[in-house]
């Protein structure tokens, strides 16, 4: 077999080994999004809702401000990022968001 047909014949190879690497990971992909809405779902089953953050203004009780800065069209107070998503089950705070605030420029 002459370089060239080697050469051809590798890449085939690694062609089809790339493939079935490929193929694996979307496999794992689905797999991993399967069990993150099944969470979704049983989270919600249970009364866990998340906290709606942006755009509303800053309240401590449900907020954990890590960020405060100025923001062209934001009013004072007003949360203008979200680091991390809150949670609350029912009435009861299960995990504050944390946001970035504005402040008055």
């Amino acid at each position: 077999m002459g370089p060239h047909k080697r050469w051809v014949a590798c890449c085939r190879k690694t062609t089809n080994e790339f493939s079935v690497y490929v193929a694996g990971a979307e496999t794992y992909r689905a797999g991993v999004e399967l069990i993150a809405r099944q969470l979704k779902d049983l989270l919600r089953k249970r009364g866990v809702t998340p906290i709606e953050a942006l755009g509303a203004d800053f309240d401590p009780h449900v907020h954990q401000a890590v960020a405060y800065d100025e923001e062209p069209g934001a009013r004072e107070g007003e949360i203008v990022g979200e680091m991390r998503k809150g949670y609350k089950i029912g009435d009861r705070l299960l995990r504050p968001a944390m946001v970035k605030v504005a402040k008055a420029s």
